[in-house]
C-alpha cells in the first residue's frame, strides 16, 4: 500500500482573487508596503467573479501579495534567489515530518528563502486555526520560528491554554501575546494565507512551491534537493 504524505481535503475555492484586485494591482492600488490593506483586499474577494482562465493575473495578484507581506514576516533568506513557499497546518501529523526536511535544506540552502503560509485545515483540525494565530502573534515579537517548532514538538497540546504556555517559555511579552490571541488580531492574516492557497491550486498539507515546482507532501529530502538545484539552475 502506498503510504499518504500528505492530508488532503475537497474543498470548495471559497475565495480567490479576481478583476478588482487586478484591476488596483495595474494602478498601484495595491502597495506592496501595505500589510493590512492586502489582508483586507484578499479577504473581501469573491468567487463568482473569478475565472479559471485568468490564472496569469491570479498568479501577479499573488505575488504582490507577498511582496506586501515581506517586511513582516520574517521568512526570507538573505539573497533571495529562491523563495519556498510552504502551506502548513500545525496540527497536521505529515506537516511535522516536514519540519526535519525544511530545517535541512535552511542548513543546507542558507540563502534560499522560507516563507510559511497558514493553510489549517480546521474542519478535521480543531485546534488548527488558533495555533496559526498564535504563529503570528508570535512573529510580531520576532519569534515565529520559535513558536512553530514548539508547537510542531508539542502536537498534541495546541489548546489555547497550551500555545500560551508556549508564550511564555518562549519569554514572548505575555499580556501583549495573549491580547493578540484572545482578540483574533491574526486571524485576517490566517484566513489571507488560506484563501492565496486555494487560489495556487494547495489542496493538501503539507504543500510546497520551491518557485515555479509544486511538491505536496513530506516527501523524501532527495526530492526536495533535486527541485531547489534544478530551480536554482533556472
Amino acid at each position: 500500500m502506498k503510504q499518504k504524505n500528505s492530508f488532503n481535503i475537497w474543498m470548495p475555492i471559497s475565495i480567490v482573487l479576481f478583476i478588482a484586485l487586478v484591476a488596483s494591482l495595474m494602478t498601484n492600488g495595491f502597495a506592496a508596503s501595505s500589510y493590512e490593506n492586502a489582508i483586507s483586499t484578499l479577504n473581501k474577494l469573491n468567487a463568482n467573479e473569478y475565472n479559471p482562465d485568468s490564472k496569469a493575473l491570479v498568479n501577479q495578484a499573488i505575488d504582490s501579495l507577498n511582496q506586501a507581506w515581506v517586511a513582516k514576516s520574517g521568512n526570507i533568506g538573505s539573497n533571495g534567489s529562491l523563495v519556498i513557499d510552504i502551506y502548513s497546518d500545525f496540527e497536521c501529523p505529515f506537516c511535522s515530518r516536514a519540519v526535519p526536511i525544511v530545517d535541512q535544506i535552511k542548513k543546507e540552502y542558507p540563502g534560499i528563502g522560507i516563507r510559511f503560509n497558514n493553510f489549517p485545515l480546521s474542519k478535521i483540525h480543531p485546534f488548527a486555526q488558533k495555533a496559526a494565530e498564535a504563529g503570528e502573534c508570535a512573529r510580531e515579537q520576532g519569534k515565529f520560528w520559535e513558536m512553530h517548532d514548539t508547537m510542531f514538538a508539542n502536537q498534541e497540546a495546541l489548546a489555547v491554554t497550551d500555545l500560551k504556555k508556549y508564550a511564555a517559555g518562549l519569554a514572548l511579552d505575555t499580556g501583549r501575546f495573549n491580547q493578540c490571541l484572545d482578540s483574533g488580531a491574526m486571524a485576517g492574516k490566517v484566513t489571507a494565507d488560506l484563501n492565496a492557497g486555494v487560489a495556487r491550486g494547495v489542496k493538501a498539507t503539507p504543500t510546497f512551491f520551491v518557485g515555479t515546482q509544486k511538491i505536496e507532501g513530506a516527501l523524501p529530502y532527495s526530492q526536495f534537493k533535486q527541485a531547489i538545484d534544478s530551480q536554482l539552475k533556472g
